[in-house]
This record gives C-alpha cells, sequence and structure tokens, in this order.
C-alpha cells in the first residue's frame, strides 16, 4: 500500500514509474515506456507479478483452511484464523489494469489509454503483427495477414510485375515453409486447411517473384511445395510467358547455327556470348528457359503416381503441349488478306514449344539416360503431330518456307544426333514408329525447301528482262531446278518402286518372298533403298509372316542385311498400318479439324450460319450417299463467337469397318474421314459450295471412339492418310511446274513422262490421291512441257539429228 501511495504521489514520472513497477501500478508505469518492447515488457512483469501473488495467496488460504479444518477435527479452539493476507489486498483498480492472458496483453498494448501513442503506433507495423500472431499462436490470422500484404491488386495479373517488398514475400514463403515441416500433425490439423490454401498463394507469389527477379533456377524450390493443380498452372504460365515474349516473336525468320543450338541445349549460352557468335541475344535468352527448364526437371518427380503432386510429365503432357496446339484466332484480328502468311507466323510458334523437349536434362537427376530418352521420345511424337499440320498449311506455292517445320527440325538436329540405344531400348513400336516418321518429314521439307528456293529464284528472274539476266544467273536458276527436281523424284519413285514391288511379292506368297531376297541380295534400285525403301522391305517380310503363318522371314530379313532397327512398320508415307481392334468390334472413327475458310486470293472468309450449312451439305456430297447411309456418316460444325469469328470447327464421325479402321488398312489413303476432309481442301473440290471457297486446316485430330462419342486412341492412319492425300499430288505438279521451266531452258530431258508414268500406273496407286482439280492441272503442266519441248526441236532441229 505505501509503494502504491508513493507511486501515486506527484513526483517525477520516472520515481513514480519505479515505484509502480513494484505494485504492478501500469496506470503511472505505462507513460514512459516508448517503444513496445518495453511496454510489453512491463506489461508483462506487472502481470507475472500479480498472478505469482495471487496464487501464493490462494496457496496459504488454502494452508489456513485445512489447519482449520483440522483443529476443528481434534476438538481445538474455535477461534476462527483470519488470514492475513489475501486477494483483497490488492485494489481493485490495481487488479483491473491487469491483462487476462497473452490475447488480452497485446490488445492493451495495441489500445490501452495509459499506452504511450508511440506503442500503439508500433502496433500497427507489419513486423509487430507478425510477432504478435506468433505469440498467441494464431497461425490461422499470421497467414491471412501476409498474404493481405503480399498478394497482388486485383487488376494487377502480370506475371513479371515488380513486387514492393521483396523481403516480406520472402519472409512469407519461408515461414509456410517452416509451419509445414516443423510442425507436428497434431498441432497442424487445427489451421490444416488455411496452411495449405493460404499456404499455396503465398509461395505462388514468391515463385512469381522469382521468375521476375530471373532467378528462374529457385522457382523449383518453391513450386514444387505446392498443391499439383497450383505446381502445373504456375510452370505453365512461366513458360508460356517466356514462349511467346515478345524478343522472341520478333525472331520469326534468323535460324540459329546447328552448333548454337547444340550448346543451347546444354546451356551454355556464356560461352556463345564469349566467343562473339551470332546470335548470341537470341541464346541468352534461350539460356533462362532452360534454367526454367532445370528448375522443373531438377524439383519435380519426371512423373509421379501421387495425384495430390505435379510432376514434370504432368506440365509437358497434359498442358503445355496440349495448350500449344491451340489456336488464337485474336492474332489474325489484324490482318487477314494473307491467310497463308498468317499460318507461317503461327506455326512458329506452335514449334517453339519443342524446344522444352530437347533440353539435355542435368546429369545429376536420377535416370538420367532414360528421361533423356523420354524426353526425345515425347518429342518426335509431337514433332510428328506438328509436321502434319504445317504440310497441310504450307501447301501454297510460295517461296517463303514454313518457318514452323523448319524450326522444328533445328530444335531435333542435335538431340538426334546423340546415340539411341536407350531410345530403342524401349519396346513400344511407336518409338520406332515416330521416328522413321520423322526422317519421312524431314526428306519432304527438304524437297519443299529445295523447290521454294527454286520459285524464289524463278521470280526474281522473272521479274528482269531476258537480256538483263547474266549467264551464271540462268545457269544457277537451272541448277537449283535439277535439284529441286532431282530430290522429289528420288522420293516419289522410292515410294512407287517399292508399291510395285510390294505388291508383286505379295502376289506370289512365299515364293515371292524368296524371289524378294534374291532381289535385296543383287540391289534392287540401290540409290532407291532409302530411309523409305527399307522400313517398308521390313514390313513386306511381317505381311508375308501374317499371310502365310511361317516364320521364315525373320530369318531372312538379318540374311539381307535388314536389322531390326530398322522397324517393324511402315511410315506414313507409304503406311498401310494394322489396327489395334479386329473385325468383330463395332467401334467409331472420329475427325476433328480447326479451319478457316479461304478464297483462291489467300483472304479469309468469315463464317455464318448459312455458309456452313453449305459447307455441311458440300462435304456430304464428296462422297456417295450409299457410304453415308453405310458408314453412318455424320458431319457437324460450327463457327465461333464475334469475338472470334474466323475459325470453323468440324465434326466427322462414322462406323469403322473393316480395312478403314477395322483389320489392316491396305487403301492407305486414311478411309472415308481423310476423303471428305481432302475434298473441303483441295480448291474446286466440294460440289454445292462456293467456287474456289477451301479450308485452310490449322488443326486436325483423330480418334477411336465408342457408341457414347468417348474418346478412345489416336486414329493416326486416318490423319497420315490426309496428308498423304494432299502432299504426293502437289510434290508431283511442283515437279511438273520445275520440268516446263526446265524445257523452256533449252533442257530436253523427259522429266515430265516419269512423272506421267507414276500418276497413271494402277499399281502405284498415286491416281486414286488426285482430285479432279489436281488432275486438270497436271494435264494443264503437261500440255505446256509438250509444248515447249516441241518449240525448243523447232528453234534447234539440229539438235535432233
Amino acid at each position: 500500500m505505501r509503494l502504491k501511495k508513493i507511486a501515486e504521489q506527484d513526483g517525477g514520472k520516472y520515481e513514480m514509474a519505479v515505484y509502480a513497477l513494484q505494485c504492478s501500478n501500469l496506470k503511472r508505469l505505462m507513460p514512459v515506456c516508448t517503444d513496445w518492447e518495453s511496454a510489453c515488457w512491463a506489461m508483462a512483469k506487472s502481470w507475472l507479478d500479480v498472478q505469482v501473488d495471487l496464487d501464493l495467496t490462494r496457496f496459504q488460504q488454502s494452508r489456513l483452511e485445512e489447519k482449520q479444518y483440522a483443529d476443528d477435527m481434534n476438538g481445538a479452539s474455535n477461534q476462527a484464523i483470519s488470514p492475513s493476507i489475501g486477494p483483497e489486498n490488492w485494489p481493485y483498480h490495481v487488479l483491473d489494469q491487469q491483462p487476462r492472458d497473452i490475447r488480452s496483453l497485446l490488445q492493451k498494448l495495441h489500445s490501452s489509454e495509459n499506452v504511450h501513442e508511440a506503442v500503439s503506433r508500433s502496433c500497427r507495423e507489419q513486423h509487430r503483427q507478425i510477432e504478435m500472431n506468433l505469440m498467441v499462436g494464431d497461425i490461422a490470422n499470421l497467414l491471412d495477414l501476409l498474404w493481405s500484404w503480399v498478394s497482388p491488386s486485383e487488376d494487377d495479373h502480370n506475371i513479371s510485375r515488380s513486387i514492393c517488398d521483396p523481403q516480406l514475400i520472402r519472409f512469407g514463403a519461408h515461414v509456410v515453409l517452416v509451419l509445414r515441416y516443423l510442425l507436428d500433425d497434431e498441432m497442424k490439423d487445427a489451421f490444416n486447411e488455411k496452411l495449405v490454401n493460404v499456404g499455396d498463394l503465398i509461395l505462388h507469389m514468391y515463385a512469381i517473384f522469382l521468375f521476375s527477379k530471373q532467378q528462374e533456377e529457385l522457382v523449383g524450390i518453391y513450386a514444387s511445395q505446392l498443391s499439383r493443380h497450383r505446381c502445373i498452372d504456375l510452370f505453365v504460365e512461366m513458360m508460356e510467358h517466356r514462349l511467346n515474349s515478345r524478343e522472341k516473336l520478333e525472331k520469326t525468320e534468323k535460324e540459329l547455327h546447328t552448333k548454337d543450338l547444340s550448346a543451347v541445349a546444354q546451356g551454355r549460352a556464356e560461352n556463345l556470348r564469349a566467343r562473339g557468335v551470332p546470335g548470341c541475344a537470341d541464346v541468352c535468352r534461350i539460356h533462362v528457359k532452360y534454367k526454367l527448364f532445370l528448375s522443373a526437371i531438377e524439383y519435380l518427380p519426371f512423373s509421379s503416381e501421387d495425384k495430390s503432386k505435379a510432376s514434370f510429365e504432368d506440365i509437358i503432357e497434359s498442358r503445355v503441349l496440349s495448350r500449344s496446339r491451340q489456336t488464337n484466332p485474336a492474332k489474325h484480328d489484324k490482318d487477314l488478306s494473307d491467310v497463308a502468311e498468317q499460318h507461317r507466323l503461327q506455326s512458329l510458334q506452335k514449334a517453339m514449344v519443342i524446344q522444352w523437349l530437347c533440353f539435355t536434362p542435368p546429369s545429376t537427376i536420377p535416370d538420367f539416360e532414360i528421361i533423356s530418352a523420354k524426353l526425345l521420345i515425347r518429342a518426335l511424337i509431337h514433332s510428328n503431330t506438328l509436321f502434319r499440320e504445317f504440310a497441310l498449311i504450307s501447301m501454297w506455292r510460295v517461296p517463303k518456307l514454313p518457318i514452323g517445320a523448319h524450326k522444328v527440325l533445328g530444335f531435333l538436329a542435335e538431340p538426334l544426333k546423340q546415340p539411341k540405344d536407350t531410345l530403342l531400348s524401349f519396346e513400344d513400336l511407336e518409338v520406332s514408329e515416330n521416328l522413321e516418321e520423322f526422317e519421312d518429314w524431314r526428306e519432304y521439307y527438304s524437297c519443299d525447301a529445295t523447290y521454294r528456293n527454286w520459285l524464289e529464284i524463278e521470280l526474281k528472274n522473272a521479274s528482269v528482262s531476258p537480256i538483263g539476266l547474266s549467264s551464271e544467273e540462268k545457269d544457277r536458276a537451272i541448277a537449283v531446278a535439277g535439284e529441286t527436281l532431282s530430290s522429289s523424284l528420288s522420293l516419289l519413285l522410292s515410294i512407287s518402286d517399292f508399291v510395285l514391288l510390294l505388291k508383286y511379292v505379295m502376289s506370289f506368297g512365299m515364293k515371292g518372298l524368296f524371289g524378294l531376297t534374291e532381289v535385296l541380295k543383287k540391289g534392287f534400285r540401290s540409290e532407291q533403298l532409302n530411309l523409305f525403301t527399307l522400313p517398308r522391305t521390313h514390313y513386306c517380310f511381317d505381311q508375308l509372316v501374317i499371310v502365310n503363318s511361317e516364320t521364315v522371314a525373320k530369318p531372312l530379313s538379318h540374311e539381307v542385311g535388314l536389322g531390326e532397327d530398322v522397324g517393324e512398320e511402315r511410315p506414313w508415307l507409304n503406311a498401310a498400318l494394322n489396327s489395334l481392334y479386329d473385325d468383330t468390334e463395332h467401334i467409331y472413327l472420329e475427325l476433328h479439324a480447326t479451319a478457316m475458310l479461304c478464297l483462291p486470293s489467300g483472304e479469309c472468309v468469315v463464317p455464318d450460319a448459312t455458309l456452313c450449312t453449305a459447307l455441311t451439305s458440300a462435304l456430304y456430297s464428296s462422297v456417295s450417299e450409299e457410304d453415308v447411309l453405310k458408314r453412318q456418316l455424320l458431319v457437324s460444325q460450327s463457327y465461333y463467337s464475334s469475338t472470334n469469328n474466323y475459325y470453323i470447327e468440324v465434326a466427322l464421325r462414322c462406323v469403322a469397318v473393316s480395312g478403314d479402321g477395322l483389320g489392316f488398312h491396305e487403301a492407305n489413303d486414311g478411309g472415308i474421314l481423310a476423303t471428305v476432309m481432302a475434298a473441303g481442301f483441295k480448291a474446286g473440290e466440294l460440289n454445292r459450295f462456293q467456287a474456289g471457297v477451301t479450308m485452310e486446316i490449322s488443326r486436325l485430330d483423330a480418334w477411336y471412339s465408342d457408341e457414347d462419342g468417348s474418346v478412345g486412341s489416336p486414329a493416326t492412319y486416318i490423319v497420315r492418310g490426309l496428308c498423304r492425300r494432299c502432299c504426293l499430288p502437289e510434290i508431283i505438279l511442283r515437279c511438273m511446274q520445275v520440268s516446263i521451266s526446265l524445257a523452256e531452258a533449252g533442257d530436253r530431258l523427259d522429266h515430265h513422262d516419269q512423272l506421267i508414268e507414276l500418276v497413271a500406273s494402277s499399281e502405284s496407286g498415286m491416281l486414286q490421291l488426285f482430285s479432279q482439280h489436281q488432275l486438270q492441272e497436271f494435264l494443264l503442266f503437261e500440255r505446256e512441257c509438250v509444248l515447249s519441248k516441241m518449240e525448243l526441236e523447232e528453234e534447234h532441229p539440229e539438235a535432233d539429228g
């Protein structure tokens, strides 16, 4: 009491505070505490002193009561013992000043009238709020506070934006990790949902911050702690941001050298910069992408059976690759006068995704060789899918290269130079099949590039008068034309020769097999036994085994030098594949395409309901009514809303039958669905439709499906057959075009005769791939060739003699 009275006297405030501390008089004590730490300490000490004193009082009171009870039982004096001390010894206004618990203590620091203004203001600071939440153990509120401080504004969705307080977001991310890993399960159960949901948001924000600061190598540490869907979304967002960065899209036609790509694949951008290799700026940007790839491949499992955790395969397979094929109509809003050019630029965007699969993973990760092989397999599969689409959008006879296809070829050039032992060790026909198809596409696009080079020279020379052309320019044009014709004829004749050989051998059964062995031993047009014929010859052995139910073909294939690494099935350009389904199954086929309707000038047509109805009717009319009924053919289509109103979706569906979806697809033309789609793709082939309007396909997928429409395995033979229907006739027509140029230049070789023989031969099967319009064009080219040859003979009759 005396201390209390001293503390309440009007002495110096510090002197009063000293005495007030001894009697827990917070009213006199708190005004001299001008910072948060001293105020918190003073209040805590005062509260502790009172609590200790009260506990001692209760203890002594209980002792006195026990003594009184014992005396009463023993008949001792009945005089009551008055306690010398008790709670009433503390003034009530002093007791009222004391906090009841930690939470009440902190609340008094924040809002008590006796607390200094600086202390109250300090309670509103971020680090004090974190400290106070940790003191009371309110983890849920702490997480909410952290997220409210680091979350972006509602109108800010830029992944690369700068964050105001990087240290705060870093602290929040580490608090989340500490809470997840150090707290026991029993304690986490109380706020587990908050720790998962809000904790993921904080970790996600910090990962984005690291990404914005080009610290991609650290992203995986935090992203791997996210729930599955958030981890996948984060990496997809970052990969697409790097993929579609403005700097990369501005670089549309300049190609990096193969040696540069090799170094990029191993992340050695600094080496290139030091050596001064051209394109180092682009290489450095690729190095940034490589760091992001490393972050994912090192900190995430490549594949995972745990559905709650993300894996690298989940990111690449289910999201990045599939989203890269989606058509973005907004890209075409500005200029729709040149669809060919729009498709070229779009193909580059699609091709860039292959680069994620061509990076070399670090050798320190588990199963390094297997993962590298799986990445390459996936790159091959997706590349072939893109090659088919790129081929269909690059039918235009213009000098510009299909940059998407050549970008993909550039990405895969270095990985395919590496030993393929691990790759071929996978006992999966899809591996060898896709490897062979890739080689076929590589040869096809090589021929295509040679043709476009010739076309560019031809157009450039046509802009100059013949007198103004030098002999060197003329000789160069002739040389490139000869090279174009040679490469294309080599591809075409290898296909034709093999078809003839195969049909001949198959007609004789096992006798034909032994005959084929002798032919191969002697050398069947050795210059044509390239990547096209070798796999097909191996396939011929397999089909003879199937037909004759004997096994003699296997050793014979080794006898003539055809190793197992060649493959057991023929690639797409002359592929007649066996279906996974037999003739007894009731299965359906579906073909879905995203396309634009285009005029012959290349300008896009905006679709409407009337146009789509007419197109549906025209597609039905491309096959006979009997086939429509027998195959239960359904054609449906839709067009986008007014915002994205340049694309249509075409869906075809029919019943699979023997030879088309079931059993062996001998016709090798994609079946009825490819026939219908090719009619829409090739100019002038659709009856009851606007003359010259065609479908320019930018995405194409085919599947098997059941009666309910549930999609099953891919029906790849349909898309390959469609490419075969479109690409091979176009190659022949281009060869005829080049032949005319050579004839006009004075070349007397009858190149076009080989092409006429090839198309006219019933054994080659080429004629069925031509549409009526293409045949008319073929005949017009033939007429021009003949006229040019006749003019040449009239001008130089002595040469004939």
